[in-house]
């Protein structure tokens, strides 16, 4: 598999390089024609799979949780992540390999699997080291866009609770009133709000819990968007949401893709 292809290409690299800097002194001339041998076994495919497309899978092996890094020491860690980012430096089409490495990250970043975020740092660090920062500015993004989204998830919690004590203080005890009523300076999309999603409880009033995670466009790999038909409650929550981000960011527009969510039941 990819893995094995990998680690033999590790094994093939360290050994080499031994050779150049142990026997031969670090001569450059023996640095050129390494590089030039390495370059040319790491660009090639093996049963037509890219090295590149495989470099990606065993990054994400390591990275994602209950996968190759569970149980390893930290020093092996890291030690196996500078012989991988050594040999993405050999590969010519390295936007290639960030296609594949994106696409991995998004599935480890939207579905809580990474197994540690500090490693994913660490990574992104080697990277960013070897190619510059213009080549892991949408990787760093989409970590970034990951911290933010728990930090506003917490903050739009705490923001329908103080809609919700504001509601119940203005109204009636005898009424029935949901957490969507509007407060003095509720944006234009509080305004055009439907009846229908004002009526609606939220999932909070059901025992639910909802976390929004807001993905930079240009940042992440693109999804397809479907139209779906969600209950009452769950679209009464998706405009409270919208509500609480058009508060803070008035210029930004925000577009749901059901694709990528999840459900725990």
């Amino acid at each position: 598999g990819g893995d094995g292809v990998v680690a033999e290409l590790v094994r093939l690299h360290e050994h080499c390089l031994g050779l150049v800097e142990g026997p031969f002194q670090g001569s450059p001339l023996f640095h050129k024609s390494l590089k030039e041998a390495l370059e040319d076994v790491v660009n090639s495919r093996v049963n037509d799979v890219s090295v590149g497309e495989m470099l990606a899978g065993r990054f994400h092996h390591l990275l994602k949780k209950g996968g190759a890094s569970k149980g390893a020491p930290p020093e092996k860690l890291n030690q196996e992540i500078s012989q991988l980012v050594a040999l993405f430096g050999y590969l010519t089409d390295k936007d290639h390999f960030a296609e594949f490495y994106r696409n991995d990250l998004a599935w480890r970043l939207l579905h809580n699997k990474s197994a540690s975020m500090d490693m994913e740092r660490v990574v992104i660090g080697k990277l960013k080291y070897s190619c510059g920062a213009q080549y892991t500015s949408k990787i760093e993004g989409m970590v970034s866009d990951a911290k933010t989204s728990i930090e506003s998830s917490a903050e739009f919690g705490k923001w329908v609770k103080a809609r919700a004590s504001r509601s119940n203080k203005s109204t009636k005890p005898s009424s029935s009133s949901s957490l969507s009523s509007s407060p003095p300076n509720d944006s234009a999309i509080a305004s055009g709000a439907t009846r229908r999603e004002q009526a609606s409880p939220l999932l909070f009033d059901l025992g639910g819990d909802f976390n929004a995670r807001v993905l930079t466009s240009g940042f992440w790999p693109s999804h397809p968007e479907e139209n779906l038909v969600l209950p009452d409650y769950m679209t009464a929550t998706l405009g409270e949401f919208e509500k609480y981000y058009m508060d803070k960011f008035r210029r930004r527009r925000l577009k749901w893709i059901p694709s990528v969510a999840t459900v725990t039941i």
